[in-house]
């Protein structure tokens, strides 16, 4: 197709570049994070889906460590568009000017420290590009867990495990609302949509510096259907041990994650009456409820699930002393009835 020239307001962020309507959008938030960055060039090359353009943002970082890595990859990426955001605006608000700077029929979110198996948009575009009954808004794939660890210069993985929601299991054949409104069930590296459905809800809400990702899913699937598809094609790393600007903002903003939880789940209540929250208000309400109860009994479980630990090993050496105890006993037993 012919070439889109892409304007953008001078006020905040630069770049102009030109762009052809690719059929994804993937869109990168980044900033002061190279070594995460690069992870991220590597895998979005190796995609075997090659109908895409990827628009990474640069949300107040440094401009010219950015520019110098994607420049190593505009030969195997098919297009780019970098964004530069003067200052640092927040995760939404990065997610809204990577969307804006780019034409596409589908979006998805690649954070800079997530990963994608190479055939998450093959697999999901073809899903929404097949006729269906059910006119579904956007794909998910299951999710793997990876848990790394940061050195002075690279990522070293310890441990990957399947991913599911807190005290949930993985969706199944579709995204349920109501379980939606308990907690969020899905990270945005797993989530492809339309772009006419992002366009219909007004984008993500920038006011709010974490929680963006739900409250945005909240009010998407308000309105359309999310597809679940059982395949491990989207990798979401944590990195507990990390506190500084490579930590996960889900991990190390706990507290702030734990606050806004409260005040978002305010706000969606107190606007109930409002076209965005009228379809999920009484479920987030009652969501919070079910979400006590569930982490409740879970904790009751991982308590009976400790006792056991402890209380088996200790009957087996029990068990063992008896029998060592006998075993001493049986000569001493026999000289006494002589």
């Amino acid at each position: 197709m012919a070439p889109i020239k892409i304007r953008m307001s001078i006020n905040g962020y630069s770049e102009v570049r030109d762009s052809t309507m690719a059929k994804v959008a993937v869109i990168t938030r980044t900033k002061n994070r190279i070594i995460m960055l690069s992870r991220a060039a590597r895998s979005v090359a190796a995609q075997t889906y090659r109908d895409f353009v990827w628009v990474v943002v640069n949300d107040g970082g440094d401009q010219t460590e950015v520019d110098r890595l994607v420049d190593l990859y505009r030969g195997s990426i098919p297009e780019i568009v970098v964004v530069h955001h003067e200052v640092n605006r927040g995760m939404e608000a990065a997610s809204n000017s990577g969307i804006q700077a780019s034409q596409s029929e589908y979006i998805v979110i690649h954070d800079d420290d997530d990963t994608w198996e190479p055939t998450f948009l093959e697999r999901t575009a073809a899903f929404l590009d097949a006729d269906s009954k059910i006119p579904f808004g956007g794909v998910i794939t299951a999710i793997t867990h990876v848990d790394e660890e940061m050195t002075d210069n690279e990522v070293v993985i310890r441990a990957r495990k399947p991913w599911h929601p807190t005290h949930a299991a993985y969706p199944t054949g579709a995204v349920q609302l109501a379980d939606l409104c308990v907690i969020n069930q899905f990270a945005p590296i797993a989530f492809l949509f339309r772009r006419s459905a992002y366009e219909e809800l007004g984008g993500y809400d920038e006011s709010l510096p974490v929680l963006g990702d739900w409250e945005f899913n909240l009010r998407f699937l308000a309105r359309h259907d999310i597809a679940a598809l059982p395949e491990f094609l989207a990798n979401y790393h944590h990195r507990p041990a990390s506190t500084n600007s490579y930590g996960n903002s889900v991990l190390a903003g706990h507290l702030s994650h734990v606050s806004y939880d409260a005040i978002l789940r305010n706000r969606i209540i107190r606007h109930g009456d409002e076209d965005r929250y009228r379809l999920v208000a009484k479920l987030v309400a009652s969501g919070r409820s079910t979400l006590q109860i569930k982490s409740h009994a879970s904790g009751v479980v991982d308590l009976a699930n400790r006792l056991l630990a402890y209380l088996v090993p200790a009957a087996r050496k029990a068990k063992s002393l008896k029998r060592a105890i006998q075993r001493k006993a049986q000569p001493i037993l026999a000289n006494l009835r002589r």
